[in-house]
């Protein structure tokens, strides 16, 4: 079964000198479109320390939506 870093361009681990999605950094409230381009051209995709993925570029996210590999659908349905 593909995953979220098998169909996206690119995923670098979270850290290091990657910018790191964090809704909770301060000022991301008032003006989030910094972070979002920074993410956008340095990192991406990425999975959140917590779990989830975050993917940030159109081309990926519809890479993911597109790609049957990452469907749930049932196929003896």
């Amino acid at each position: 079964m593909a995953g979220v870093a098998d169909v996206t361009s690119e995923h670098k681990p979270v850290g290091g000198q990657n910018p790191v999605f964090n809704p909770f950094a301060p000022g991301f409230a008032a003006d989030p479109y910094g972070q979002y381009a920074a993410l956008v051209a340095d990192n991406p995709v990425q999975q959140l320390a917590f779990g989830p993925w975050a993917v940030f570029r159109y081309d990926d996210c519809v890479s993911l939506l597109r790609d049957p590999r990452l469907s749930v659908a049932d196929d003896a349905v």
